[in-house]
């Protein structure tokens, strides 16, 4: 389930289009500072793919399902 009502917070896995991407995948994201660092899927032991700005990136929603719900 992807909640589209819910903020995102740091390691959350959200459903995001990346600039210059048209199709939507899912990300763990961390900001720090301005700006939000980005992984593919759930794999944080590498460096990050990709940083961007908040207006640079889209959220559609943060996941909530199975292991990739991080809070409660």
């Amino acid at each position: 389930m992807v909640n589209r009502e819910l903020e995102w917070i740091n390691d959350d896995i959200v459903l995001a289009r990346l600039p210059g991407n048209p199709h939507p995948d899912f990300f763990t994201l961390v900001k720090v500072g301005t700006t939000i660092h980005v992984w593919y899927g759930d794999d944080t032991s590498k460096n990050a793919i990709h940083q961007v700005q908040d207006d640079e990136i889209e959220i559609l929603g943060v996941v909530r399902w199975g292991t990739w719900e991080k809070r409660i």
